[in-house]
């Protein structure tokens, strides 16, 4: 097994083992990634976003936890000058980063969502992580691969900006446990327990503001 393609890139292979499998895969994550830039080696979103599941396809794949995110859907409520400002937002593609087993995207999800509705020119479509690694490697927190990241689109496929993974009064709560949990002092599922909690008290109003404060300072409204 020899190319001039694979010497080229991988001196003294000339033979298929776990080593050398390991570099060929390496090789090809790497051809994949030059595939999905443009020519000035920015990341294409406009492939990533043609590529993506659409809503509808993602929230089948949710299972049980369809329940969940039906249930944030419905408690959360936009009023009425809210809505007359969603609706004055310019159009945008949202590419999401999730994995329909995440607490935090089955409570922000669907917030997304109905602004999404109520503005009436949003598109949301869906990557799920595990499948798209290379591509979540851009967008990770503190080294992490944490989700949901919602990537804000212009109408052309620029980010504009991110967001996630977590809204800031339901990281703080996290952050106020941090050092307990490294400690050993307290279960990090315990913490995990006192976050759904505040989404499920906040019922996405925290959420909204927070995605709309973000919106006011990166994108034009109409007039």
């Amino acid at each position: 097994f020899k190319t001039p393609l694979f010497s080229c890139y991988l001196p003294g292979m000339c033979e298929i083992d776990d080593v050398n499998l390991l570099h060929l895969n390496k090789f090809l994550k790497g051809c994949k990634m030059l595939f999905n830039r443009d020519q000035g080696g920015k990341l294409n979103f406009d492939l990533y976003f043609k590529k993506a599941l659409t809503y509808e396809k993602y929230v089948y794949q949710l299972g049980e936890n369809q329940n969940l995110h039906n249930r944030h859907y419905e408690r959360f409520k936009i009023t009425a000058d809210r809505q007359k400002a969603i609706k004055k937002i310019t159009p945008l593609n949202i590419l999401v980063l999730t994995e329909p087993w995440c607490g935090d995207s089955l409570a922000i999800f669907p917030v997304v969502r109905k602004l999404a509705e109520t503005n009436g020119c949003w598109l949301i479509k869906v990557l799920r992580r595990d499948e798209n690694t290379e591509f979540m490697d851009h967008f990770l927190t503190r080294g992490g691969r944490a989700i949901p990241i919602f990537l804000f689109l212009s109408e052309d496929f620029k980010l504009i900006f991110r967001w996630g993974p977590r809204p800031y009064e339901a990281q703080q709560i996290f952050e106020t446990y941090r050092q307990q949990i490294q400690d050993g002092e307290i279960e990090k599922s315990t913490v995990i327990k006192k976050i759904r909690m505040f989404y499920s008290r906040d019922r996405g109003q925290e959420i909204m503001k927070e995605l709309l404060s973000t919106m006011k300072e990166h994108i034009i409204l109409y007039s």
